[in-house]
């Protein structure tokens, strides 16, 4: 009889060995699909920005292609005067004196409003913050709060929109800096671009 026991007790004490070890696989098997599925989630949207990226790459190759055909369009009876081109002249004196023409390089753009609104699409998105002009098109299809929440803005002033982040508050000194690297210039100010 105390065999009897004894084997019951053994064969009780295994059982709940059993049933701890497999709690212990199922709960490893759940962090091992919780791991597979964050891991499946970060490929989808990357492949999701490659997508994007591309998209961006295909509407700026269509606009550019609109653009040359448009120039190739022949103008009807209309006559364009092109700038004369702006030389300075330098002298240089060595056994015989010898005048060089060199060309002048171009006085370079102005930043305004109306450049501006000329960068539109999501693909050549230019944005104004706090009086500074910012390229953002390759930044679009990056960014956390989705593509609509700058192609929204491009070509306009988006100081509202960025100084609130649409409404959710303030965007933190990272963004900030990372704003920075697209900068164009300041508002007004002549560039060569």
């Amino acid at each position: 009889m105390k065999n009897f026991f004894t084997l019951v007790a053994i064969l009780f004490t295994s059982c709940v060995v059993a049933i701890l070890i497999a709690g212990s696989i199922s709960k490893s098997n759940n962090h091992m699909r919780a791991a597979y599925e964050s891991q499946v989630k970060s490929e989808v949207i990357l492949m999701t920005s490659v997508i994007d990226a591309a998209t961006l790459e295909i509407e700026r190759l269509q606009k550019e292609n609109e653009e040359l055909k448009a120039s190739a369009k022949p103008v009807a009876k209309t006559s364009t005067k092109t700038a004369p081109k702006t030389t300075s002249k330098t002298t240089t004196t060595t056994p015989t004196k010898t005048t060089v023409t060199v060309p002048t390089k171009p006085a370079g753009t102005t930043l305004t409003n109306s450049l501006v609104a000329t960068h539109s699409l999501p693909s050549d998105c230019w944005i104004i913050v706090s009086g500074k002009v910012y390229s953002v098109g390759s930044y679009v299809s990056m960014h956390p709060g989705g593509r609509s929440t700058i192609t929204n803005l491009c070509g306009k002033d988006a100081t509202t929109g960025f100084n609130t982040r649409g409404g959710e508050g303030k965007h933190s000194s990272s963004a900030w800096s990372l704003l920075n690297q697209y900068l164009v210039g300041q508002l007004g100010a002549t560039v060569s671009l």
